[in-house]
């Protein structure tokens, strides 16, 4: 059996004193006009002490010794008052007298050091009290120990140093203090040696002693003040104490060739010692003196010559430069920090230590206790300080990794009781290899607590009656009433106490006793639920008292353990010769299980009894049935049910009464013998009178608003003479006032709700016990608190209310607002939106044709005005089949929260018609969708005035309070009925007002999450009060221009037709317009909406829409000012632009794209498909083929965050696990390289695919993992997760195709775990470290309970498979690893089947890893299979990008295909060339390249000789100079088009086109020879200023002409010419335009500005680059051309 853990051991001095005290005050002389002081008390009495340091709460002090008496005096102005006092003590008096008139008191019995002692001294004089507090302490000196342990006064305490240096003291006992004396600080403490003893926290009544080294010294304790009264304690100090040269002992590191100098000290200076180390390969020593030589740990010991030895732990690391903390901190429960000795670094601290008090950056081992604190964890924070830029924190638990803590910020660890270890490894960022393990062990005591929490014994084949109570006596004298199957106590007469053992009821925590549990007749078996405290352990016996076990881990016969997974079924039977059946228990506290195991015995063992309790259960039947209370019969004088109305066994219900009703009379009849009283008092006086009929009747009090009418049945039953059994069943029936504000609707006329977690009066953890759908006539009460909205359900549900007074159309009403709805949608938290649970309100004049009211999204293309949704019944608690009028169907199912068909029962103003399990809906189907320009509907946005406080309506009406809709205020709930249109969305006007409101949720989706619907819910609605006066209507539009950029049509005046005084329609033809956008001009305050987007007077709305000859649509314009009455425009618009079916289809299908997420990827890919198929003229068609293109780059952007985009790469292992359902893998291990910042998220996203997953949030963002892609399989659950799931399971899965959360139980779901451990963060936040193990697994049973993870509740026992997994995964990325499985088959199986079995033990799966590791290492070794070749995400991804473009070539390519050719031969050029291997279409981008080649490759002209001619640009100049013979060919075939022209060669050209003249002379230049045939173009050209050297000696023939110079020879040779030069062009738009060189600059400009010379396809003028012959060609054509001419 484990025992307890050793604890540590310290000492704790507690120091009390009494001494006799006389306290006074001194008398001050008063002047006559002086006021007299106020009386006090003072006190005399033998041996006064005064100036007592320290207290500050009461008036005195005293001290004083156990015989002495004092005397009481009343005194003012320092004089005592003689007569007419009186004296006495208040609460407190201490055992002592005082006389009424002297105030002479006898000698109180003080306290000892250990408690707070006061008296409390009055007196009474002229009608008012005085009161004197006096403390006091004993001087009769003692040290106490918290076992009752004692010194006396010049007594000696031992401690001895074992070989560690740990001290233990003399008794062994004392290791933890109880706390000082009250608030009494009153004690001095000094030693006699300080660098003997470190007093480490002082309390001023209480010392912590931390002895340092062997030796004797003297700690003194004295009254602050008061050094008198003192007492001495001698502490010794045995064995042998090793430290450094500063004194240090326990613990050292050194590093690796560095040499530490220690000394050993037993107490006597002449003794000598033997120096041994346990690790001499790690360090050795010789006369004390340390030499580090390998990393690791070794003890060094000292040994005196009597053989006592003392020692020091060292460390011994490689690394010099190793990196440190700087800081250290903790805090949190009672933590404090042990030394190496045991005893503690620093204060105790009722609000946590702090480890940084005695952190030192090079000390690596520390130690933390905490006693137990209840729970079964205790959480820690800790906050480390390091150099982030240099270094990376990572903590492990008991070896187990865990997560990053960043400098300077917390990190909360969650620690069971026992021991722990944490290890926190600074590492540097550059050198993995370079550590420092700061490693702290934890010691958390289990807890001494063995009480039971719950006792209950629940019947088998029905749910735990509740509803009814029952007493053991007559009704009229019971003073308790108790519920079925709850243990009670029972008192020694007999009869039940009123505490129960319950987990709903407050523990009754006598360590033993009876209790009697008592379950109706109909009880054959039953379950016993049982549980203690603090996870005590509890063992039960069906009728055999508990006797001593044979040994510590062994239970009496007959007795058995309880296992909570596995709640025992009883059969009833009753004892013999008894009428109840006992059952014996016992709960052992942990604590004390492991120091006894089942020998625990609270007489022999324990401090207090608490820490075991037997119970006796004596489980009874009662003589009653469940129904035998029924009431069956219910009336009211006045008002009516609301629906559902009550029926016979209703135990609630709800009425509404008229407004100015005071009083109610309730008539109740019940079954035959029951009584029934007013309210669950049951006494005579409140037996309710029977009148003619049979009816019991009482009187409801309608005074205010509402009232409660509670009402008890009893039927009481003779047990036998002395007494009789009573159970009682009681019934509320709410009263509530129809509401008194005006303007309330007057009746609810229909109301179904389906479909919803409320449906027919279901409560939730949510609801807090309020049936949100049912009763919908709370609507008519006027109360728009959220706790009192009514639930729509799903989409179609909806609430239909009657005016009897006609809403209208009015122009009194502000804003045009005609009727408010109060809703419920709520902020988010940041002043953002809520839920948008979006209603859509209708209205009708009749109640039968009814007309939609058309808010902002009315008019977008993605809502369907005419959707049908049918519900069908399957008898489900948790959802429901479903189809619409859209070929869609369904099963919704929510095990979390439920979802029912509604019963016709609880819905009885809704017409089911003939078929009552298929209900039809119908009505407008809204997107799932908020935006801030979002208005007209009910609980579609945050920021609603119908949440919390009422916003408008607060009052008695809208008058006044309501805010604008229009206004972007973020209201939703206001309503025009100029907004009404009908069925083709044509305006629709009232002449007589309408008299019905509908309201109707108008959003469906699937998965709704945890709040299990998306319902839209109302408070009620509210007609608008006129105005005295009217507000006046907006003046409206003075125009509006609808355009498409290059067309418009511009609306005014008569242009409108008049429907309505606030309401215009224009039939718009738009022509050959296609995407059309509309601007209003209008006063520039007015608030402007098109359709449903807010925009500015001459401002375009942000909203367009396409048109086309087959497709019209209507958009409204809303133009609002002030407080005034809107108006409205509806312009119906038509288009002649002939679009085919196709371009729409395509338009269609980029609307349908959306708001572009991870799930986008098949829309997009769908809408470029279909634009890609059009030919050119169909795509210039498209009108909002850019939404396409953002889109794309938008999801593109998306996909690209599903890795991380580090540098480093890491690699890690990932698996994806069913064994819970006894299935093997979704994905096996996988060996996966990745980006160091990728997530575990993005992970798994990248291994499977956006369409494998159904998730909420992004791989970077909340991520949270519903479904993975799954085909349904035969499941075979393990028995021990079947126990443990118990009622949660449901054996039921929801789609064949997905597995996911509540399928198979309703604690089910995906979770993932990193080294073994569950990350409390989101896996988009979880990034991972290189070697990491992440595990994502199915949990059926306790929300990862049967995974292991440590923070569900009682985690069950499975198997570290982490290395196995990983060894797998290694396995699996083998080259060639089918042929190292087939050649180790029987290892890789057994590794595989441990892996997959659930119950594998850890032996085996041991034993597994052993068997393959040696396998694959002789693999390796010998290179049999090859290497191991991680799956490289990254880039798989950029070979994936490659080989899409290349696929995205057209099969037929043309000269528009060049642009993708070029991107995907970029792309694959800028792989790595190990990856280019693996683009397994590279022939097709070759073959494109030389279609594209072959394409761009012109005619070779028939005119010319060359055959080197391959452009198009310069074919024509070519020509041109050819022709005129200013150019030849460099052979009789080529021309040389690319290559570089020299100096010599161009001025020749200039020569040529001039015609040759003669020239005048010879050059200067003397490297122009005379025989070359540029010498006479140079001559000619230098003597009229065309050209000039490049010295005044040299021209530089042969040298390479830029395409500045050849710019200035042009413009001087059009100024020989004659022709004007002085054109200048802006060169600052070239992007090179700071290369051009100064003397050049004019040239350039003229040649630009002549269009001579151009830029390149970068923009670029290359003023220095080398001219080319074809450029030299262009130039002379265009000077001939267009210069010349």
């Amino acid at each position: 059996m484990k025992k307890m853990l050793q604890k540590s051991i310290w000492l704790l001095l507690v120091v009390a004193l009494l001494v006799s005290m006389s306290i006074g005050v001194s008398g001050v002389a008063l002047a006559a006009d002086e006021t007299p002081a106020e009386p006090v008390i003072t006190v005399t009495g033998q041996d006064i002490l005064t100036g007592v340091a320290g207290m500050t709460e009461a008036p005195y002090l005293i001290a004083c010794k156990d015989t002495n008496a004092m005397t009481a005096a009343l005194t003012q102005d320092g004089k005592t008052i003689e007569s007419g006092v009186t004296w006495s003590f208040g609460t407190n008096q201490l055992g002592a007298t005082i006389d009424p008139a002297s105030g002479a008191m006898t000698a109180p019995k003080w306290t000892n050091a250990a408690n707070k002692g006061y008296l409390e001294i009055k007196a009474t004089y002229n009608g008012k009290a005085y009161t004197l507090w006096m403390y006091a302490v004993s001087t009769d000196m003692a040290v106490q120990f918290t076992n009752g342990y004692t010194l006396a006064d010049d007594g000696y305490y031992t401690y001895t140093l074992d070989e560690t240096g740990k001290p233990i003291p003399e008794n062994n006992k004392p290791y933890f203090g109880f706390g000082p004396m009250g608030e009494a600080k009153l004690l001095d403490f000094s030693c006699s040696e300080s660098d003997f003893v470190a007093v480490s926290y002082s309390s001023g009544s209480a010392v912590y002693v931390v002895p340092q080294q062997p030796g004797t010294t003297v700690l003194t304790a004295s009254i602050k003040g008061h050094p008198e009264y003192k007492l001495n304690v001698n502490l010794r100090v045995k064995g042998v104490k090793v430290a450094d040269a500063n004194g240090v002992g326990g613990v050292h590191s050194v590093f690796k060739g560095e040499k530490l100098a220690l000394t050993a000290f037993d107490g006597n200076e002449d003794s000598t010692y033997t120096w041994t180390t346990t690790n001499k390969t790690v360090a050795t020593v010789k006369n004390g003196v340390v030499t580090a030589r390998k990393e690791g740990v070794a003890y060094i010991y000292a040994a005196n010559s009597s053989g006592v030895k003392g020692g020091m732990q060292i460390y011994v690391y490689e690394n010099s430069k190793k990196p440190y903390l700087d800081d250290l901190s903790f805090s949190g429960g009672d933590v404090r920090l042990k030394d190496e000795n045991g005893g503690w670094l620093n204060e105790k601290d009722p609000n946590g230590g702090r480890v940084s008090e005695q952190f030192s950056r090079t000390r690596w081992d520390y130690g933390v206790f905490q006693s137990f604190s209840s729970g079964a964890t205790s959480r820690y924070t800790v906050t480390p300080s390091y150099d982030s830029e240099k270094y990376t924190l990572v903590y492990y638990v008991n070896g187990e990794k865990q997560d990053k803590i960043a400098s300077g910020t917390e990190a909360i660890l969650m620690l069971y009781c026992g021991e722990t270890d944490v290890a926190f490894r600074l590492q540097d960022k550059q050198d993995e290899n370079c550590f420092t393990e700061y490693h702290i062990h934890f010691w958390r005591d289990y807890s001494t607590n063995g009480r039971f929490s719950k006792l209950v014994a629940s019947p088998v084949g029905r749910m735990r009656d509740d509803s009814m109570t029952f007493t053991m006596e007559n009704a009229l004298k019971a003073s308790y009433y108790f519920q079925e199957g709850l243990g009670y106590s029972v008192r020694a007469n007999g009869k039940i106490a009123s505490e129960s053992v319950s987990g709903t009821y407050t523990p009754w925590y006598s360590p033993s006793g009876v209790l009697n549990s008592y379950l109706f007749s109909d009880m054959e078996a039953f379950q016993l639920e049982a549980a203690g405290t603090d996870n005590s352990v509890i063992a039960w016996s069906q009728g055999v008292p508990w006797q001593t076990p044979a040994s510590d881990d062994a239970l009496p016969e007959g007795w058995q353990a309880y296992d909570a997974s596995n709640i025992p079924t009883i059969t009833w039977k009753a004892d013999e010769g008894q009428d109840y059946m006992t059952i014996y228990l016992r709960s052992i506290s942990k604590a004390n299980f492991l120091e006894y195991g089942y020998l625990a015995d609270p007489s022999t063992t324990m401090k207090t009894a608490a820490n075991v309790s037997d119970r006796e259960l004596h489980v009874y039947k009662l003589p009653f049935q469940p129904n035998d209370v029924t009431f069956t019969d219910l009336q009211l004088s006045e008002g009516s049910f609301m629906t559902p109305a009550f029926t016979a066994g209703s135990t609630k219900t709800s009425a509404v009464v008229p407004a100015d009703c005071k009083e109610v009379t309730v008539k109740l009849k019940a079954n035959e013998g029951v009584q029934i009283y007013r309210t669950v008092n049951i006494k005579p006086e409140n037996l309710m009178e029977i009148d003619e009929d049979g009816y019991s009747i009482t009187k409801g009090d309608l005074s205010g608003a509402s009232a409660t009418v509670g009402c008890s049945g009893i039927l009481t039953v003779p047990k036998n003479d002395s007494f009789s059994y009573s159970v009682c069943k009681f019934i509320q029936i709410s009263l509530n006032k129809t509401g008194d504000m005006k303007g309330l609707p007057d009746a609810v006329v229909d109301y179904v709700a389906p479909g919803s977690q409320y449906t027919n009066g279901r409560q939730t953890a949510f609801t807090g016990g309020r049936m949100y759908a049912l009763y919908p006539e709370r609507t008519l009460l006027g109360n728009t608190e959220w706790t009192n909205v009514t639930s729509l359900g799903a989409y179609g549900g909806y609430i239909s209310w009657y005016f009897k007074d006609a809403i209208r159309d009015d122009p009194n009403h502000i804003y045009g607002v005609d009727f408010q709805v109060f809703g419920n949608s709520y902020a988010n938290g940041n002043g953002g939106f809520g839920a948008g649970e979006a209603g859509q309100v209708w209205v009708s004049e009749d109640g039968k044709q009814w007309y939609a009211l058309a808010g902002s999204e009315h008019f977008e293309d993605d809502v369907n005005w005419n959707y049908q949704f049918t519900y069908k019944n399957t008898n489900s608690n948790y959802g429901y089949d479903w189809t619409d009028n859209l070929g869609n169907s369904g099963t919704y199912h929510n095990e979390g929260v439920g979802a029912e068909y509604p019963s016709p029962a609880m819905y009885p103003l809704h017409d089911f018609g003939e078929n009552p399990d298929e209900l039809t809906v119908s009505g407008v189907l809204l997107p799932w969708r908020v935006h801030w320009d979002m208005f007209g509907y009910v609980d579609s946005l945050a920021s609603s005035p119908s949440y919390g406080s009422g916003g408008a309506g607060a009052g008695d009406d809208i008058t006044g309070t309501l805010e604008n809709p229009y206004a972007r205020t973020g209201y939703a709930s206001a309503f025009d009925l100029a907004w009404a249109v009908d069925a083709e969305g044509n305006p629709v006007t009232f002449k007589n007002g309408i008299h019905y409101v509908k309201v109707q949720t108008a959003v469906y989706q699937a998965e709704t999450g945890i709040m299990g619907e998306l319902s839209t819910e109302v408070c009620t609605a509210l007609r608008a009060s006129e105005q005295e006066k009217a507000v006046g209507r907006t003046a409206g539009a003075q125009s509006i221009v609808i355009s498409d950029g290059d067309q418009s049509v511009t609306l005014s005046g008569t242009d409108f037709k008049k429907t309505s005084d606030t309401v215009y329609e224009a039939n718009v033809d738009a022509g050959q317009m296609r995407n059309l956008s509309f601007t209003v001009n209008a006063a520039d305050d007015d608030y402007i909406i098109v359709n449903n987007r807010s925009t500015k007077n001459g401002v375009a709305a942000p909203n367009t829409y396409s048109i086309s000859a087959s497709k019209s649509r209507t958009v409204r314009v809303i133009v609002q000012s002030g407080k005034q009455e809107p108006i409205s425009y509806f312009l119906h618009i038509t288009g002649s632009a002939v679009v085919s079916e196709k371009v729409l289809a395509v338009e269609e299908a980029i609307r349908a794209i959306g708001s572009v997420g991870q799930g986008s990827g098949e829309a997009i890919r769908s809408a470029r498909a279909m634009y890609d198929a059009l030919s050119e003229a169909e795509q210039a068609s498209v009108s909002n083929y850019a939404v396409l293109v953002a889109a794309e780059k938008e999801y593109e952007d998306l996909i690209n965050a599903s890795i991380g985009k580090s540098d480093e790469m890491i690699t890690v292992s990932m698996a994806i696990e069913k064994t819970t359902l006894g299935q093997d893998y979704i994905l096996e291990p996988t060996l996966v390289t990745i980006p160091k910042d990728t997530t575990a998220a993005q992970l798994l996203v990248a291994l499977l695919g956006n369409d494998k997953m159904q998730y909420n949030g992004t791989p970077t963002s909340s991520f949270y993992l519903s479904y993975l892609a799954d085909a349904a399989e035969e499941v075979n659950i393990p028995e021990e997760i079947l126990k443990r799931a118990g009622k949660d399971l449901t054996n039921t899965r929801e789609s064949n195709e997905w597995l996911g959360e509540f399928d198979y139980a309703s604690t089910s779901g995906w979770m993932y775990s990193v080294n073994g451990s569950f990350p409390s963060v989101y896996a988009s936040e979880q990034t991972m470290q290189d070697g990491d193990v992440i595990r994502w697994q199915f949990t059926v049973a306790g929300i990862g309970a049967d995974v292991g993870d440590a923070n569900s509740e009682n985690p069950m026992q499975v198997a570290n498979k982490e290395a196995l997994t990983k060894l797998v995964s290694q396995v699996n990325a083998l080259d060639d690893s089918d042929g190292f499985v087939k050649a180790n088959a029987d290892a890789y199986r057994a590794a595989v089947a441990a892996l997959i079995d659930w119950s594998a033990d850890q032996e085996t799966v041991d034993a597994a890893y052993a068997a393959l590791q040696a396998a694959l290492d002789k693999a390796l070794q010998d290179n049999t299979y090859g290497k191991i070749s991680a799956v490289n995400i990254a880039a798989d991804r950029a070979i994936a990008k490659v080989i899409a473009l290349i696929d995205a070539i057209p099969a037929d390519v043309t000269l528009d295909a060049k642009d993708a050719v070029t991107a995907a031969r970029a792309a694959y050029d800028k792989l790595p060339t190990e990856l280019q291997q693996y683009v397994t279409n590279l022939e097709k981008l070759t073959a494109a390249e030389a279609k594209i080649a072959e394409l761009e490759k012109p005619d070779v002209p028939t005119d010319l000789p060359f055959t080197d001619l391959t452009q198009d640009w310069y074919m024509d100049s070519i020509r041109y100079v050819y022709e005129h013979e200013l150019m030849y060919g460099t052979t009789d075939t080529t021309f040389a088009p690319d290559d570089a022209l020299t100096r010599g060669m161009f001025v020749t050209m200039l020569y040529r086109m001039e015609g040759k003249p003669e020239a005048t002379g010879n050059t200067s230049f003397t490297d122009v020879p005379a025989n070359m045939y540029y010498a006479p173009a140079i001559a000619w050209a230098s003597a009229n200023g065309v050209v000039y050297g490049t010295s005044e000696t040299a021209f530089s023939p042969e040298g390479k002409i830029t395409r500045e110079q050849m710019a200035a020879m042009m413009r001087r040779y059009a100024s020989f010419k004659k022709l004007d030069t002085s054109a200048k062009a802006d060169l600052s738009t070239f992007t090179d335009a700071s290369a051009v060189s100064a003397w050049a600059t004019g040239d350039l400009q003229w040649a630009v500005a002549s269009e001579l010379l151009y830029g390149n396809n970068h923009n670029q003028l290359q003023p220095t680059a080398n001219a080319t012959r074809a450029q030299a060609a262009a130039i002379l054509q265009r000077f001939a051309t267009k210069i010349v001419k």
